[in-house]
């Protein structure tokens, strides 16, 4: 993601004001449950530092007389379920998205069988007139032979006779 401070640019009120007088800045960070959260930071301040200064913060419960907050289970399981039932929407949505897929190609392979069918059928034709025109012709050889060798055969005859 490209930072409003890299392109010089004011920044939209809802990520917060990166450019500030008080030279401080707005971290968007990520709590345990993956919930974001924003703190605000001086500009200057070292990244190590500031993420010393977290665990700092997150560990003043290190006293163990101390209880520690109860994990918030139904939350977790209403964040799963809404996650799940997203993730189920999306997976429908390519479902339809791939039947549809399936029977545009459907159509396609059928009209390219139709088509091959019929051009198959057309080269079947040429082929079968070619090999019929190609029989008389022969044919129409034998014949011219046959009348040559039966003049051949009458001349000769004649000769001798």
């Amino acid at each position: 993601m490209i930072q409003a401070e890299a392109l010089d640019e004011p920044t939209s009120p809802v990520f917060g004001d990166e450019h500030s007088s008080d030279a401080t800045k707005t971290e968007n960070t990520q709590d345990m449950r993956g919930e974001p959260t924003s703190q605000t930071v001086p500009e200057d301040a070292d990244p190590a530092e500031s993420d010393h200064e977290q665990t700092q913060s997150g560990d003043e419960s290190d006293d163990p007389s101390m209880r520690i907050d109860d994990f918030d289970w139904t939350g977790l399981e209403a964040t799963y379920q809404s996650r799940m039932e997203q993730a189920a929407e999306e997976e429908g949505q390519l479902y339809q998205e791939f039947n549809h897929l399936i029977e545009f190609f459907g159509i396609w392979a059928s009209t390219i069988q139709n088509h091959e069918e019929e051009r198959s059928a057309k080269r079947l034709k040429t082929r079968v007139f070619h090999v019929e025109n190609s029989e008389a012709e022969l044919e129409k050889k034998r014949q011219h032979y046959i009348k040559v060798v039966n003049a051949f055969q009458s001349a000769l005859a004649l000769l001798n006779g």
